[in-house]
C-alpha cells in the first residue's frame, strides 16, 4: 500500500420530505446516476425498508412525533474512504475490508444515535468507491412542558447544541457535551469527522487535515466534472484513435519506402559491384597499357639511339664524301697526267725490271680513279637506305 494517508470520510446533509423522496430514488438507483456502473451489482439495504420515506413515516408514529410542516425530518449520512484503500485485484481481501468498514460504520451510528433514529442504511457498490448512505432522525429525549406530565418525550430537531463563542486563551470546545443527533455548527461537524475517525482508526484508517479549507462539492457540480472528464477523455481516445491510425498509414508508408529504399540498396550495391569490375578491368588495362609504354619508351630510345649513330654515320659519310669529292678533281687530273706520262713511255724499250715498275705505278694511279667512282655510288646507296628507313618508321 501506498505510503501516502488513507482517509476516512464522513458526509452529512440535512433531508426535508422531497430530499427523502429524491435520496430514495438515489439510493435504491430508481433515477439515473451518470457515474454509476451498470454492471456492477445493485444497491443492498443492510438496514431499515427499501423506500426511506415509508420508514421515516413508520417511525415517526412509533415515537409519537408529528413534524411542523416544512421542517427538517431526516439527516443522511455518507460513509466512504480514499479510493486507494480498496484492493483492486484480490476479492477476498476486499471482502474482508467491506466487511469489517460495515462494522465499523455500525459502531460509530450506534455510538452516536439512538437505535430508533437510524431508519435504514444502504451500501452502494457501483460506483467508483464503496460507500453507505444512512438516513437517521434527529430526535432525542427530552421534557417536553407542553405537556401536563412534564415527562420526556421524543421531540425532533436538527439544530445541534450550538457552543458558545470562544474567547481568546480559552480551552478548545468539547462538542461531545452537546447534542449528537443534529447538524450544528462547523466546529460540531468537523467533531463528528473526529469521531467517525476514531471508531475507523483501526482499519488504518485516519483523519483529513482539520478545517483544510477544501470545499464541499455538489453532487452535480461533481457529475458534470466527472461528464466533462469522460467528454474529454472520450475525445482524447478519439484523437488517440486518429493519432494510430495515422500512425499506422505512417508506419506502412515508411515500410514501402523502407522495401523501397531495400530495393534500392540492392541495385546500389550491384552496380557498385559493377563499378569495382570495371575499375579492375580499367587498372588491368592501365598496367597493360603502362607496361606497352615501358616498352614502346624502350624502343624509342632504341630508336633514338639508332637515328643518332645513322645520323653520325651521315655526317661521316657526308664528310667524307664531301672530302672526296673536293679530291676527286685533283686526283683524276693527276692520274690523267700520270697515264698520259706512262703512255708516253716506250716499254720495249725499257728492260724487264723498269716495265714491272711502269706497270705497278700505272695499276697504282688507276686504283685512285675506281675507288673515286665506287664511294660515290656507296654514298647514294646510303642516302636511299635512310630514306626508306624513316619512311617505313613513319608509317
Amino acid at each position: 500500500m501506498s505510503s501516502e494517508k488513507i482517509h476516512c470520510i464522513l458526509g452529512q446533509r440535512k433531508l426535508k420530505q422531497a430530499d427523502i423522496v429524491h435520496a430514495r430514488g438515489h439510493n435504491n438507483r430508481e433515477e439515473e446516476v451518470g457515474n454509476s456502473d451498470r454492471s456492477a451489482p445493485a444497491p443492498a439495504v443492510i438496514y431499515g425498508p427499501e423506500d426511506a420515506w415509508i420508514g421515516v413515516r413508520d417511525r415517526f408514529k412509533d415515537l409519537g412525533i408529528r413534524p411542523r410542516k416544512g421542517a427538517v425530518l431526516a439527516l443522511e449520512l455518507m460513509m466512504t474512504t480514499s479510493p486507494e484503500w480498496w484492493p483492486s485485484e484480490d476479492p477476498i481481501r476486499y471482502a474482508k475490508k467491506l466487511r469489517g468498514f460495515i462494522r465499523r460504520s455500525m459502531r460509530y451510528l450506534l455510538g452516536r444515535y439512538p437505535r430508533c433514529a437510524i431508519v435504514s442504511i444502504t451500501l452502494h457498490l457501483d460506483e467508483q468507491t464503496p460507500h453507505l448512505h444512512v438516513i437517521v432522525l434527529p430526535v432525542r429525549k427530552r421534557v417536553d412542558a407542553r405537556f401536563a406530565d412534564k415527562g420526556e418525550r421524543w421531540t425532533l430537531s436538527a439544530r445541534g447544541d450550538l457552543p458558545p463563542k470562544r474567547e481568546k486563551g480559552a480551552p478548545p470546545i468539547d462538542y461531545s457535551t452537546f447534542w449528537r443527533g443534529g447538524i450544528g455548527s462547523r466546529g460540531q461537524m468537523a467533531f463528528e469527522q473526529t469521531m467517525f475517525a476514531e471508531v475507523m482508526a483501526p482499519l488504518g484508517l485516519e483523519r483529513g487535515r482539520v478545517w483544510s479549507g477544501a470545499p464541499n462539492k455538489p453532487n452535480s457540480v461533481h457529475q458534470a466534472e466527472m461528464r466533462d472528464a469522460i467528454a474529454s477523455a472520450n475525445f482524447e481516445r478519439e484523437t488517440g484513435a486518429r493519432v494510430r491510425e495515422q500512425l499506422e498509414d505512417d508506419r506502412a508508408e515508411i515500410a514501402d519506402i523502407r522495401v523501397e529504399i531495400e530495393c534500392q540498396r540492392v541495385e546500389l550495391e550491384a552496380s557498385l559491384a559493377r563499378a569495382r569490375e570495371e575499375e579492375a578491368r580499367l587498372a588491368e588495362q592501365r598496367r597493360a597499357l603502362h607496361a606497352e609504354r615501358a616498352e614502346f619508351e624502350e624502343k624509342l630510345q632504341k630508336a633514338r639511339a639508332w637515328k643518332a649513330k645513322q645520323d653520325a654515320n651521315i655526317a661521316r659519310v657526308k664528310a667524307e664524301h664531301d672530302r672526296l669529292v673536293k679530291q676527286a678533281p685533283l686526283v683524276a687530273d693527276l692520274a690523267e697526267a700520270s697515264i698520259k706520262a706512262l703512255r708516253s713511255i716506250d716499254l720495249d724499250r725499257v728492260g724487264a725490271r723498269e716495265r714491272d715498275a711502269v706497270m705497278r705505278a700505272a695499276y697504282a694511279i688507276g686504283r685512285p680513279l675506281e675507288a673515286a667512282e665506287s664511294v660515290h655510288w656507296t654514298i647514294d646507296a646510303a642516302r636511299r637506305e635512310i630514306k626508306a628507313s624513316s619512311a617505313s618508321r613513319a608509317l
